[in-house]
């Protein structure tokens, strides 16, 4: 197992992406920390199949682009395992509007929820993986920051803005 003794949280992880990228780290051997919005009834569907690989998994209710939500579930993983040695921002959405039609305030969650979920999530864990003098932090970003997309202005701009930022931390 590459991974055995090493844990994941994965964010965004009850379904998709996040789902399948979790169960791939236990397979592997990592124990998993999960977090999820709002699909409880997913996120224990997930967390049954990777339990089921002999992996522990901590399940973690919380919108990680809210500042304190973010902060609790990386301190109540490092409290259940602790330590952090991969964390995986992946939680996002992906709602289609075009540019004159979008709200403000939908601009606005798809910026939070894409991207500032991401710096939350990593300010939080840094200071851990600093003292523990390791660490890998994957940020999930999309074509869309490069390419762009019809009626996903404000996704392609906040997935852009996910490579930039992982660009600096990586310097920092």
């Amino acid at each position: 197992m590459k991974l055995g003794n090493k844990i994941a949280l994965v964010s965004g992880a009850s379904r998709g992406i996040g789902r399948q990228i979790a169960l791939d780290l236990a397979k592997e051997g990592a124990d998993i920390a999960l977090n999820y919005r709002s699909n409880a009834v997913a996120a224990e569907e997930t967390a049954q199949e990777i339990r089921a690989l002999g992996r522990q998994c901590l399940l973690l209710q919380a919108d990680v682009s809210e500042e304190e939500d973010a902060r609790r579930v990386v301190e109540q993983t490092v409290a259940e395992y602790g330590h952090i040695d991969i964390l995986v921002n992946n939680a996002g959405i992906d709602e289609q509007f075009l540019i004159w039609e979008m709200p403000v305030e939908r601009w606005d969650n798809m910026i939070k929820t894409n991207l500032r979920s991401q710096f939350l999530m990593t300010r939080f864990t840094v200071p851990y993986m600093m003292e523990q003098r390791s660490g890998r932090i994957i940020c999930i970003s999309s074509q869309c920051a490069q390419k762009g997309a019809v009626e996903l202005s404000h996704y392609s701009a906040a997935k852009g803005g996910v490579m930039s930022f992982v660009k600096c931390i990586a310097r920092e």
